[in-house]
């Protein structure tokens, strides 16, 4: 099911626009995780990825091998100017611990693809120091202030590690104090 963020703050599923409480907790499947470059190409139609998996080194190619540069082509975004059609999208596989449900989260706003990869730092972290174990998240609603005042105050997501769970049984995951890995994780920046 894939999962997005809204502007209001809220996880939705995408397919039927459900929500997902926040705080709900998953397994996040990290090595799993995807990057790169997606195209929608209008309602019912597959958009065009030029994906990879982040973990095992895939380098999206670089922009302007994607074609479709000619700005006067490209339909208006939210503040009326054009938008390349091109977009940075991340994509996250969770688990919600409590029904086993698998979630693709998506996101291609800054802020989305800022929280995801802050997340993938600690989880490369994990990655060397614990390999036998995928970090538990809770979803979370985060906040800040926009420098453009008119804009105000601007909600995104937030991962919060709260735990672990063996690769092999998720359903063993251990969010209780000693099983917080936060204090025990090296965090070296990945290049997505």
């Amino acid at each position: 099911t894939f999962l997005k963020f809204s502007k209001d703050g809220k996880f939705i599923k995408t397919l039927d626009g459900e929500e997902v409480p926040e705080s709900t907790e998953c397994v996040c499947v990290y090595d799993q995780a995807r990057a790169g470059w997606i195209k929608f190409n209008g309602k019912g139609a597959e958009p065009t990825r030029h994906m990879g998996p982040i973990f095992a080194g895939f380098v999206p190619p670089p922009r302007e091998e994607l074609g479709d540069d000619d700005e006067a082509h490209w339909e208006n975004g939210l503040n009326g100017k054009p938008q390349d059609p091109w977009q940075h999208q991340i994509l996250l596989p969770l688990q919600n611990v409590d029904d086993g449900e698998l979630y693709l989260f998506a996101t291609s706003s800054q802020s989305g693809r800022r929280a995801v990869n802050s997340l993938l730092y600690s989880c490369q972290g994990m990655m060397k120091k614990d390999p036998t174990n995928y970090p538990v998240v809770k979803l979370i609603q985060g906040e800040f202030e926009h420098k453009d005042k008119r804009v105000g105050t601007v909600k995104v997501p937030k991962f919060a590690i709260v735990g672990k769970a063996p690769r092999d049984n998720h359903k063993l995951a251990d969010t209780t104090i000693s099983g917080d890995m936060v204090s025990s994780l090296h965090l070296v920046p990945l290049e997505c």
